[in-house]
C-alpha cells in the first residue's frame, strides 16, 4: 500500500470494515501493516509503477494522465465500479453535507454507479480579511472557480461541483468580510 493522503481512503475502509478501523485506523496517520510511504502524487505514482502488485491512492487526474490502472471497488450497493468522471459525479451529487461549514465525507455512498472513494477538494478561507484588496481578489478568484472555472474541471482531472454545492459555496462566500 502506498498512499499520499491516507485519511480519506482509510476513512472509507474504516466505514466498511470495523476490523480495519480498530487495527489500522482512520485518521491522517494510520498504521498500515505493510506500507511504503511516498510524498505527493508523483512519489506515490512512481512507487506504484515500480512495485509489482502495489496499490496506491492518488488524485484521479494525476493517475489518468500517467495512464495508471484503476481498481474496481465494490460500493455500498454491491456493484464494482471504476473511477471515472461519471462515477465520481454520482458520488458527489448524492453527498449530504453535515453542517454549515460545507464539510462532507462520502465514505460509503449509495447508488450502484457511485465510486466509493471520490471526494471533494477544499478551499479554506478566513471569515474576515483586514485588507479589502486581498478579500476582493480572493472572492473574485473563488467566484470564477465556482462559475466559469467549472468548465475546465474534466480536462484537469476533476469533477464539476454539483449545483447544490456551488449554491452553498456562493452563499458562504457572501459572508466573508
Amino acid at each position: 500500500m502506498v498512499a499520499e493522503r491516507p485519511s480519506f481512503f482509510a476513512k472509507h475502509l474504516s466505514t466498511i470494515s470495523p476490523d480495519f478501523k480498530t487495527q489500522v485506523g482512520e485518521g491522517t496517520i494510520v498504521t498500515w501493516p505493510t506500507a511504503v510511504t511516498a510524498s505527493g502524487n508523483s512519489g506515490v505514482a512512481g512507487l506504484v509503477k515500480q512495485t509489482p502488485g502495489a496499490i496506491g491512492y492518488i488524485e484521479y487526474g494525476y493517475a489518468k494522465d500517467r495512464q495508471l490502472s484503476f481498481a474496481q471497488l465494490q460500493n455500498k450497493s454491491g456493484a464494482f465500479v471504476t473511477a471515472t468522471p461519471e462515477s465520481g459525479a454520482t458520488t458527489l451529487n448524492t453527498t449530504q453535507f453535515s453542517d454549515d461549514n460545507l464539510r462532507a465525507w462520502p465514505c460509503d455512498p449509495d447508488g450502484k454507479d457511485a465510486y466509493p472513494i471520490a471526494t471533494f477538494s477544499w478551499v479554506l478561507l478566513y471569515k474576515k480579511y483586514d485588507s479589502k484588496e486581498v478579500r476582493e481578489a480572493l472572492k473574485k478568484f473563488v467566484t470564477y472557480s465556482l462559475s466559469d472555472g467549472q468548465k475546465f474541471a474534466n480536462e484537469l482531472g476533476y469533477i464539476p461541483l454539483p449545483k447544490a454545492v456551488v449554491g452553498k459555496s456562493v452563499a458562504a462566500l457572501g459572508l466573508i468580510e
